[in-house]
């Protein structure tokens, strides 16, 4: 669940800034597509790191 809420927010993002996930080129990517990438990266970490957390 925590990946399809990322990848949501992504979506969302890319939409915003007038673009369609997963069809810009890195090397061509606006200022704002670039910014989406970054907090796309960021998201999963965190999504991660409650999968390997203990369970108290």
């Amino acid at each position: 669940m925590c990946q399809i809420g990322c990848n949501t927010v992504a979506i969302a993002c890319y939409f915003a800034a007038k673009s369609k996930f997963g069809t810009v080129v890195a090397a061509a990517a606006l200022p704002a597509i670039v910014a989406c990438n970054s907090a796309l990266g960021t998201r999963p970490a965190g999504c991660a790191a409650l999968l390997i957390l203990p369970i108290p």
